[in-house]
């Protein structure tokens, strides 16, 4: 049976599980049906335009969203690197939130803070606009214009669950709220460090929030915390002090059910969270904990001592019998450095490190269920020396099969194919290379990665091109020597002429190279037929730092005049550093 034949009804369930822009690319123009049916009959879209190409995104703000903009109920806006200022393009259309009259969900990434207040001003009249995520960056040095943006969004009247992921943000921005929330009850912003009077300023402007999760929880002053804060059920966060400094903390949060801790501090032990949910946390249900120590260059015997006595503060009837939470305790070492990383089971985050030649002891009854680490999205895989053996320790194997994103540096230990069977789910990869014989690993580990879209590649020692000829018909981004440490690693006329005739170049549509000259960035636009969108370096020759702005300015009109006309293209610099990054998006049918 074709798809065709298959009833209306049966057709509207598969467009279910289709967001709109693949509904519009697979089937929108086949026949009259199709039309009718995408037009009329679907009542609910969702619209995300990540790794969209700029040709795509362009057709469908022009003639398919004016249609539709009442029937959209979730919406992606991102700077990816196919599409850079893609808010602006946005709105460039005619488009505006108050236009999206039953948006639920919306999710944007923008790096002007000024487009940002703009954008959720015109949401303030969205009756069903419940969830929220921005991404953005903290280069402006004008801390009132963040304020502002927390208060827009603290003035959403529908709002429920908001995360808000800010780089390089400050707690200050929430210091000196002064308008108060009562419709958020889920609230995320991990990368924000904060004080314990910072922290209580922000649940007492949201006093019906049930979920947060924060960054680092640091101890500035001695305050007294007065106030409870009742409403609080969850909590996620970090802390580098000993847990008995934000103790205070927990004494005004008395309903706290669900609690997720990321420690580094060896005082921190089973016996003193032990008392705190005796004494404070009475009503907690799940405990999630993750600890990793430096020990710095210790005494083996003292190393060994501490660990033991870490280890077995987790044994009591309290953990092993009355709330059965179990431990897994590994030990590795890294730079000469004992490291010791303890954590409950199954381990509680989406990213982990496997680290060589690690030791292990655990409380569970059952300390080789695979499924402990099911939760693992992000594995980081590190080869390593010895590290200092410890009794009772030996090696515990683990299983990752949920993988997206895989870091590794080659070669790989021979524990790697136990660690994950299946690649089916790997989206990126992030490698390291030394010799030229890692590239046979690698290519096997490709050919197990049917849907790997990204690898980002670095190779430290003396890289050939002719060595990068790999295959894998998934993949379709690729970023060069892009690994911190490594950068930057400009790549000559006779490379990028190699580079070009090589399969990942021919399928390639995002790609992020520096280059010498700025004639190899045309010759690779040219030369690489399905390329969307580059971010590059371009060494050219500068030696004065205090005239980069003005030649990279320069570079961008020289790129303007002699790139093809066959293409538009939209070429933007990211950020004012010595060499900025030249993002080039480019539109094939012009």
């Amino acid at each position: 049976m074709s798809l065709e034949q298959l009833a209306n009804e049966l057709l509207l369930e598969v467009f279910d599980y289709l967001d709109c822009l693949t509904i519009f690319r697979a089937f929108y123009g086949l026949n009259y049906r199709f039309n009718q049916l995408i037009i009329l009959q679907i009542q609910k879209f969702d619209l995300d335009f990540r790794l969209v190409p700029k040709c795509s995104f362009d057709l469908f703000c022009q003639q398919h969203l004016p249609l539709l903009k009442t029937r959209i109920v979730s919406l992606h806006l991102s700077n990816e690197i196919n599409i850079p200022e893609l808010p602006d393009s946005f709105r460039s259309y005619g488009h505006r939130m108050n236009q999206f009259i039953i948006l639920k969900f919306l999710s944007i990434s923008c790096y002007s803070i000024n487009m940002l207040r703009r954008i959720l001003t015109e949401c303030h009249n969205l009756s069903y606009l419940a969830r929220l995520h921005i991404h953005t960056t903290n280069y402006d040095s004008m801390e009132d214009h963040y304020r502002y943006l927390i208060e827009a969004i603290w003035t959403l009247p529908h709002l429920t669950h908001c995360q808000i992921d800010v780089l390089y943000s400050s707690s200050a921005w929430f210091s000196s709220m002064s308008t108060v929330s009562t419709s958020i009850q889920n609230l995320s912003t991990s990368g924000t460090s904060y004080s314990l009077t910072t922290l209580c300023n922000l649940l007492d402007h949201t006093p019906n929030l049930k979920q947060l999760e924060v960054g680092h929880v640091t101890v500035t002053d001695d305050a007294p915390l007065a106030v409870t804060f009742p409403s609080l059920r969850s909590l996620r966060l970090i802390c580098d002090t000993s847990i008995r400094s934000i103790q205070p903390f927990f004494q005004i949060i008395p309903n706290l059910c669900d609690l997720t801790v990321h420690v580094s501090n060896i005082e921190s032990n089973g016996s003193v969270w032990e008392q705190i949910f005796v004494d404070y946390l009475k009503n907690i249900k799940t405990f999630r904990l993750v600890m990793n120590i430096q020990f710095g260059s210790y005494h083996d015997d003292f190393y060994e001592m501490k660990v033991e006595q870490l280890f077995n503060s987790f044994r009591s009837d309290f953990w092993l019998k009355k709330r059965q939470w179990f431990i897994r305790c590994d030990t590795y070492q890294i730079n000469t450095k004992d490291i010791c990383l303890l954590y409950t089971l199954p381990y509680p985050f989406e990213t982990f490190s496997y680290i060589g030649n690690s030791r292990s002891k655990s409380t569970s009854p059952h300390p080789f269920n695979l499924t402990d680490y099911s939760q693992v999205r992000t594995l980081e895989h590190v080869r390593n020396n010895p590290c200092t053996v410890i009794n009772g320790f030996t090696f515990i194997p683990i299983r990752c099969d949920n993988i997206r994103h895989l870091k590794l540096k080659f070669p790989i230990d021979e524990h790697f194919d136990s660690i994950i069977l299946t690649l089916n789910y790997l989206i990126s990869l992030d490698v390291i290379l030394y010799e030229d014989e890692d590239y046979h690993q690698l290519q096997r580990l490709l050919q197990r990665a049917p849907h790997l879209r990204q690898l980002k590649f670095c190779h430290p020692g003396k890289f050939s091109m002719a060595s990068f000829n790999l295959f894998s018909p998934s993949i379709r981004q690729l970023d060069f020597f892009q690994t911190s440490g490594f950068r930057l690693r400009y790549f000559s006329s006779t490379e990028c002429a190699l580079f070009v005739d090589l399969p990942l170049a021919v399928q390639c549509e995002i790609l992020t190279m520096d280059v010498r000259n700025r004639t190899d960035i045309v010759k690779l636009i040219n030369a690489m037929p399905n390329l969307q969108a580059m971010n590059v370096h371009c060494q050219d020759g500068i030696t004065c730092a205090d005239r980069t702005i003005k030649i990279h300015d320069d570079l961008i009109e020289w790129l303007h005049k002699h790139l093809s006309s066959d293409c538009s293209y939209t070429i933007v610099r990211q950020g004012y550093t010595n060499i900025p990054l030249i993002n080039i998006s480019i539109n094939r049918q012009k």
